[in-house]
């Protein structure tokens, strides 16, 4: 399946399981990508053959940053679920949630989490 890739979406969000990440907030990093048949885009050259980049980008950024879950898993899932009811061509999504100042000791770059999720086994 051919693909289309959104990566290093940054918003600033209150998700998390402790208290002070509700009230203080941090950034957070969404990779995402969609599988999506895009030989009809690739013949015709017509962007209603594909999904639009542009408003991909907001439903991640708005899902991501408007939203406000105890774990990322959940931000992960939402994100998909939003793909998938405003995209009728995509057919599967990979979504990786990048949580760069989560609050365990040690010096890491983020931890982060990634769903797989196809059209005909998504939930919601």
């Amino acid at each position: 399946m051919d693909k289309i890739h959104i990566e290093g979406v940054r918003g600033y969000a209150y998700h998390g399981a402790l208290s002070a990440e509700h009230e203080l907030g941090q950034q957070f990093i969404a990779d995402v990508t969609m599988s999506v048949d895009l030989h009809e885009a690739g013949v015709d050259d017509d962007l209603s053959s594909t999904v639009h980049y542009g408003e991909a980008y907001e439903v991640i950024h708005e899902t991501l940053t408007k939203t406000r879950k105890d774990l990322i898993e959940a931000v992960a899932e939402q994100i998909a679920s939003e793909l998938f009811k405003q995209f009728e061509r995509v057919d599967g999504v990979l979504v990786t949630i990048k949580k760069p100042n989560a609050p365990i000791p040690g010096v890491f770059d983020y931890v982060s989490v990634t769903i797989d999720r196809r059209r005909s086994t998504a939930h919601g």
